[in-house]
């Protein structure tokens, strides 16, 4: 397993959140900007993902104090 200093482990909480909302607004709303129709699956990809790393974040952010 990963060991985290405290100063990496509050850098890496900080930045989760954004990638997590990039990665969404990347497999939802990016969709309108293509020429093929709107796919569930990957909008369901997407918001998968957004909480896949959000959860990620918050086990991050509880780890050893």
């Amino acid at each position: 397993m990963l060991r985290l200093t405290d100063p990496q482990r509050a850098v890496l909480v900080q930045a989760m959140p954004a990638v997590a909302n990039l990665g969404l607004g990347a497999m939802v709303f990016g969709q309108f900007l293509r020429q093929q129709p709107f796919s569930v699956g990957l909008a369901g990809a997407g918001i998968a993902f957004w909480f896949a790393l959000i959860a990620y974040t918050l086990v991050i952010a509880g780890g050893k104090r």
